[in-house]
This record gives C-alpha cells, sequence and structure tokens, in this order.
C-alpha cells in the first residue's frame, strides 16, 4: 500500500497531466484521488484531496471531519489510519506515497465514545477478559485480544455468540449494534459476556447424540441401543498387584470421606474421582506395559467435525490410546461429545490399517460406560458397554474393575516394553 519515495516525483507529474488535476494543469497544486473506509461503513468513499493543502495523514484528518458524513464533529486527533492488512500508519505519512483502490482502501479507525468496553469471553471450558475503547475498531481489537489470549485459536476465522439475545456477532456492524442495544452499561463502561465460535467448526460441546448420529455416523445407528456391546472381559488380562489395589482403595475412599461422601455435586468434585481411576490405570501401565504412556488434561483435540480442549487424554509416545470425557450429570451429552472426540482422535492419530480402533470413555465418576471406535471414519463400528455405577462403599468391587479395564485397554492398544 505504501511506496517508496523515489516515484515520488514521477508521481506527482502523472497527476498533474491527469484528468484529475480539474483546477491547474501546472504542479504543484493538484489533485489526487483516494479511497477511504471509514471502519464499520457500508463500502469505501472516494476522495479528493489537494496536495497543496494536504501533505500527510495528519492533514487529511482534518479533512476527513469537513468531507465524511460519519466523521462530522469528531476530533481528528483520535483517528487511527490503518492499512488494507491492519497495520498502524503514521500520522506524519506522505500521501502521495499511498496507493488506494476500492478494494484497497484506506482504514480511518475513530472513537465512537469516551467510554470502555468490558468483555468476559469464553472458549469450551476456558475463559478471558479484556477491556477495549468504545471505537469503529471495538471488534477487531477483540478478536486480536482473544487470539492472545487463545493461542489454539489462531489458525481459525472466529466470530462471537451473544448468548442472552441468540445473536451472531461477526462483523464490527453487528457487534456496535450489541453495545447500543444489548450490552449493560456500567458507570462508564459497557460490559459484556460473548462465547468465541469458530467458522465452520462446532466445539465438541455443542454437539447432541441425535446430531452425531446422524452426521458422524450417518445413520448407522438409529438409537445407542443399536451399537453392539463392548465386552470388556476379552479384553487382554492384566494383573494388578495387592498392594497396587489397596493404595487404590485407601485413595479412593480418602476422596470420598474428604468431600462427604458427596460424588456428583458438580463436575470438579467427579473431576478428582475420574482422575484417580486414570492416574493409578496408567501408573500401572507405566511399570508393566509401556512406559511412553502417559497423561495430559485440556487437551487440545482438531478435526473436521470438531475442536477444543479434551477433559482428558492417555498417549502412548504422540499415539492417542484413551479419550474420557468427564460430566457431573447427562451421560448422552457427555457420549455425545466423546464420539466426536473419537472421531478427530482417529481422523488424527490412528495408525494405518485397514481397521483402526480407538477407545473412549465417557463418566460422572460415579456412572462408567466405555466406547469403541472401530473401522474408517466413513464407516465405522461402534462398540459401546454397558454402564457401570459407583458407590465407593463396600469392597469397591466395581471400582477396582473399573480400573482393572482402563488398564488392559492400555495393555490392548499399546506394545508392551522388551528390555
Amino acid at each position: 500500500m505504501v511506496i517508496s519515495a523515489v516515484d515520488k516525483m514521477t508521481d506527482k507529474r502523472k497527476f498533474c497531466s491527469s484528468s484529475l488535476n480539474k483546477r491547474s494543469n501546472s504542479c504543484p497544486n493538484f489533485i489526487i484521488k483516494m479511497w477511504i473506509y471509514p471502519e464499520g461503513a457500508p463500502r469505501a468513499i472516494k476522495l479528493k484531496a489537494d496536495v497543496s493543502l494536504v501533505e500527510d495523514l495528519d492533514d487529511l484528518a482534518g479533512v476527513l471531519t469537513q468531507e465524511i458524513n460519519v466523521l462530522r464533529n469528531l476530533d481528528p486527533q483520535q483517528f487511527v489510519f490503518l492499512d488494507n492488512e491492519n497495520r498502524r500508519l503514521a500520522s506524519g505519512t506522505d500521501i502521495t506515497l499511498i496507493r488506494t483502490t476500492d478494494k484497497v482502501p484506506l482504514i480511518v479507525r475513530y472513537q465512537l465514545s469516551d467510554r470502555r468496553i468490558s468483555v468476559d469471553f469464553r472458549y469450551s471450558r476456558k475463559s478471558g477478559s479484556c477491556k477495549i475503547p468504545h471505537s469503529s475498531g471495538s471488534f477487531s481489537l477483540l478478536k486480536e485480544e482473544v487470539m492472545k489470549q487463545f493461542n489454539d485459536l489462531q489458525e481459525y476465522d472466529i466470530y462471537f455468540l451473544h448468548e442472552m439475545s441468540s445473536t451472531n456477532i461477526r462483523d464490527t456492524f453487528n457487534f456496535n449494534y450489541l453495545i447500543i442495544n444489548d450490552a449493560q452499561l456500567k458507570g462508564n463502561e459497557y460490559q459484556l459476556r460473548l462465547k468465541v465460535m469458530i467458522e465452520g467448526k462446532k466445539s465438541f460441546s455443542e454437539w447432541e447424540l441425535n446430531e452425531v448420529l446422524a452426521k458422524v455416523l450417518g445413520n448407522k445407528y438409529l438409537a445407542v441401543n443399536q451399537m453392539p456391546v463392548l465386552d470388556l472381559q476379552r479384553l487382554p488380562v492384566v494383573t494388578l498387584s495387592n498392594k497396587h489395589l489397596k493404595d487404590f482403595s485407601k485413595e479412593l475412599q480418602r476422596v470420598f470421606r474428604t468431600y462427604r461422601k458427596e460424588t456428583n455435586t458438580n463436575e470438579q468434585v467427579c473431576r478428582e474421582y475420574i482422575f484417580l481411576f486414570l492416574r493409578f490405570a496408567v501408573h500401572y501401565a507405566i511399570l508393566n506395559i509401556n512406559n511412553a504412556i502417559y497423561i495430559t488434561n485440556e487437551w487440545v483435540l482438531k478435526g473436521t467435525r470438531g475442536n477444543g480442549p479434551v477433559d482428558y487424554i492417555i498417549f502412548a509416545d504422540a499415539m492417542i490410546v484413551l479419550i474420557c470425557e468427564a460430566k457431573a450429570d447427562n451421560m448422552e451429552k457427555g457420549l455425545a461429545q466423546l464420539l466426536v472426540q473419537l472421531h478427530s482422535a482417529v481422523e488424527n492419530f490412528a495408525t494405518t490399517g485397514p481397521n483402526p480402533k480407538m477407545y473412549g470413555i465417557v463418566t460422572t465418576g460415579t456412572s462408567w460406560r466405555f466406547v469403541c471406535w472401530t473401522g474408517s471414519l466413513e464407516d465405522p463400528t461402534i462398540y459401546l458397554s454397558q454402564q457401570f455405577s459407583c458407590n465407593f462403599q463396600g469392597d469397591l468391587r466395581t471400582e477396582t474393575n473399573i480400573l482393572s479395564f482402563i488398564a488392559r485397554i492400555l495393555r490392548d492398544q499399546c506394545e508392551p516394553v522388551h528390555d
């Protein structure tokens, strides 16, 4: 957009002799044509300026308050000039060095009020906040701030959802309309709560089970009870030592007493129980199956059907071997999320071959179901286990069986260590 000064005099001569020079056929008085885009306006506006009166962007700012209606009566000192890549231009930039078209105009950002905008935003289970000036560039500044705080969104085109009004915000016009009509005004500050969305993609948490059955599994199963049963007893056998089981039971009962025997008060309490099962299973697997196994939480998984952080993923080296979706309640919703997560995992991490396999767990901490995805993305077979229920009391038979099932899945998915 900005050219070198080498061609400046040549360009002036061209302008002097062109039809744009209506006042005189001799330099230095000549007219320069520029395309100006007041940020948020429907389109760019063509402006003609006398270069003998307007030398740089600082001079141009004063002209714009007289020539462009939306900028009238505004303080030109508050104007910010941007090129087509949203880079700020210095106010002393010579306007004869700027080339614009109706497609690549000079952007003018301007103040709308002396108020600030405070935005709380969330993406999946992550949240952030920022304060930005109330200007024509508020929407762009908000998107930039979200990208800074959520690095995993950098490659995506994002927009926002105002859930209270069910309004999608994709541009400056709609954002400014939302500020005036729906934002809370507290003192000198507009306040908003927004959900970050990815254009063309759903987060895992947005999927409902009926959608997954239709769009991800292609109506192969009209209901989950049509899925073949996953027989966990057919998994490779593992032997958990008495000490391992004793330590597991002791830790489980400690957590149970700590929360006064509450098991599903909220998702955070559920995660205490869930992580205990996973931690003991992974510890066993590291010692007895494969020392490259490890567990992560809130790892961002990306796929064509969905994306977002996953509660727990167990890896062996760089390969996903097990996904766990934690829910405070609503196992059906959790199963929907898990199936899309398994689709993304198979898409990105499945081993090559005609029959890739990926395991998943959906659990509230007290209720557990195991899932196995086998086959291609286009024609998978989904195996679903019965639901197991824990009460964390008595002989803990169900609880130790679940621990064993997780370890057996890891054994099925991973090659054992060969010393």
